[in-house]
């Protein structure tokens, strides 16, 4: 009898989705596959879903950028990281009814992260009634800070730690290769579609962030192991910093080189010395090369990419071709943060313009007053002013005080253990956000899954995690950090 059931309701499902398939809809078809596809994945690997599909959006963004951003199933309108976002919070929902246990954890960090979702989403509502859609869009600069304890749960157990961990380490080894690849041949990837959306479209802000976190995850690795294919890569992805021609990426590379002296990073600090010093001997050979001399080198083009950062007028006109419009990009931000600013200040000073707000509205009016133009971007190209723009004050506060408690972590956790490479999740999140001081990353998932999930990975990476699949319970207290970042290594 059971055996007949189950017949008949296969059979029904196979007409169902036969008839659907007819109609070209394609919805039911894309969740029962999805579904069967998580099984699949769990029986081969042994890994919860959510942490599966962590693992690959992180490989996603960083190898696909914003076109992998864009994907999603057919019929359903869910991006990747919103999707990974549900699942991941259906499990810990389950996870936390069935243990009892909240997945916050008893420090600031947590406290303060959790406190700043709250005061965004407590003023979500009155934003959805005023601006509509727009502002739920608006709020995922906000939201995407659940990763943050997603990342805190899938990391307490071993297995899990270990493939979120491969996976951005498969993503940083072809974020470089790919971005030249997109650089040099950008029409290959633009008509290589799914669905009619690339899925390999590179942003060049992001992308140099991410490469800039590449130095410094590479660079640990090879320090702990000696292993020379991790210095290539360590190389490679300083390499892809530098001529990326992102100044906010080559920005946070030196900001993160300069702090390894105060986080007692020596070893990392003096490969990172070596490799900068073998660059330069390159550099000088190529500006003086009969065929590239003085101020039509790499060396100078460099120089000016850096000087034109100091430039807060745009007045000064760099030679190198590919700068040109680096003065227009630095008056460009100063005027727009000055509206942004301006405009928060008198409106919204405590609670913020709300999300949905259009932000471009006063600073369209006075940069392209005698052409206004169509203008699509919302954010002002900073993220600390987006969210003071969009939270106010508190919110701004809030964000000061996950960055203060950044700050005193990265230190302590390498400190703990000098020159184990500890402070590597930590000095990842940290280019991120350099970058997104400068450009519009943080505000979508292709920075801000990253920059979340490598916080929360960081905050539990000096406990020691159940040791393999098992129950992922909180264990006690602190192990040394060394032994933690060792461990943690691909073999």
């Amino acid at each position: 009898m059971t055996r007949r059931l189950l017949t008949a309701a296969c059979l029904i499902g196979a007409l169902i989705l036969g008839w659907q398939l007819a109609n070209a809809e394609y919805l039911l078809l894309g969740i029962i596959g999805a579904l069967a596809f998580l099984l699949v994945a769990n029986w081969l690997t042994g890994l919860a879903p959510d942490v599966f599909l962590g693992g690959l959006i992180l490989f996603g963004y960083l190898v696909g950028n914003r076109g992998f951003a864009q994907l999603q199933m057919p019929g359903l309108p869910m991006l990747p990281a919103e999707a990974v976002l549900g699942i991941g919070s259906i499990v810990v929902i389950w996870h936390t009814t069935r243990t009892k246990t909240l997945p916050i954890r008893r420090d600031t960090l947590n406290f303060a992260v959790a406190a700043w979702i709250a005061v965004g989403l407590a003023r979500l509502p009155h934003d959805v009634r005023t601006n509509g859609f727009v502002a739920v869009r608006d709020f995922a600069l906000v939201y995407y800070a659940v990763f943050f304890f997603l990342a805190q749960e899938w990391c307490k157990v071993a297995r899990s730690r270990q493939w979120i961990e491969r996976c951005v380490t498969a993503g940083l080894m072809f974020t470089t290769p790919v971005f030249v690849a997109f650089i040099l041949w950008p029409n290959t990837f633009i008509n290589l579609t799914i669905a009619g959306i690339p899925p390999i479209y590179v942003k060049g802000d992001v992308a140099g962030g991410f490469m800039a976190a590449g130095v410094f995850w590479f660079g640990r690795r090879y320090v702990l192991t000696r292993d020379w294919p991790w210095l290539a890569l360590t190389m490679v992805s300083g390499a892809g910093t530098v001529f990326c021609n992102s100044r906010a990426a080559l920005l946070a590379l030196v900001l993160g080189t300069v702090a390894l002296l105060v986080l007692r990073e020596r070893r990392l600090f003096k490969l990172l010395l070596g490799i900068t010093a073998g660059g330069c001997l390159l550099l000088t050979a190529e500006a003086v090369w009969p065929h590239a001399p003085g101020q039509s080198s790499e060396a100078f083009r460099i120089y000016e990419s850096l000087q034109s950062i100091t430039d807060f007028s745009g007045t000064n006109t760099p030679i190198s071709e590919d700068l040109g419009d680096k003065p227009d990009n630095n008056r460009f931000r100063m005027v727009w943060w000055q509206a942004v600013l301006l405009e928060a200040r008198d409106n919204g000073l405590w609670l913020g313009l709300g999300f949905g707000h259009d932000l471009a509205d006063q600073f369209v009016r006075t940069y392209y007053a005698d052409d206004p133009e169509e203008f699509n971007t919302r954010s002002p190209h900073n993220f600390v002013i987006t969210v003071f723009a969009r939270m106010g004050i508190v919110g701004l506060v809030l964000l000061l005080s996950i960055l203060a408690i950044m700050a005193r972590r990265t230190v302590q956790r390498a400190w703990a253990a000098p020159d184990s490479g500890a402070s590597a999740p930590w000095l990842f999140s940290w280019m991120i956000f350099v970058t997104a001081c400068f450009g519009v990353v943080m505000e979508g998932p292709m920075g801000a899954v990253l920059f979340w999930t490598m916080l929360g990975m960081a905050n539990v990476s000096g406990l020691e995690p159940a040791v393999e699949s098992g129950t992922g319970e909180d264990v006690p207290d602190r192990v040394p950090e060394g032994a933690v970042a060792a461990a943690a290594l691909p073999p």
